[in-house]
């Protein structure tokens, strides 16, 4: 009886660390031939005119100071597989500034880990889109 109980304990502790600190990744399709189309839907994600703290944006800019905008391969994750960042910071009023980082899974698709989209309106309000937003 106690290596039963024993059992549904490790299986409940273990299922508990695989799922619910682990939460759903977003399976993402990604086109090299227009890597931004990911971006295309953000006016439908979680908004605010307040930035998150503590997001992927901030550790871009603080991990890759230089960093041109566009299409980076390069293993983020540690797991030994090519990741890719997108990037692009138009700078103005109306510019929108998206980063994206594609967790490769190896096996020849990726999860979109962290998405945000930032605006700028015509009155100089920025506004916030997907991981980013408040």
């Amino acid at each position: 009886m106690s290596f039963a109980c024993a059992a549904l304990l490790v299986i409940g502790i273990v299922s508990y660390v695989l799922v619910g600190m682990n939460p759903p990744k977003t399976e993402a399709s990604y086109d090299p031939a227009n890597p931004f189309d990911l971006f295309a839907s953000h006016a439908t994600w979680p908004n605010s005119t307040a930035r998150k703290i503590g997001t992927a944006a901030e550790w871009l800019h603080t991990m890759f100071p230089d960093l041109s905008s566009g299409v980076s391969h390069l293993d983020i994750n540690g797991d030994g597989l090519v990741d890719i960042l997108l990037h692009n910071e138009p700078v103005g009023i109306g510019s929108t500034k998206v980063y994206g980082v594609l967790l490769n899974r190896g096996d020849l698709n990726f999860d979109l880990a962290y998405k945000c989209v930032t605006k700028i309106d015509g009155s100089g309000v920025r506004q916030f889109y997907g991981d980013c937003a408040q």
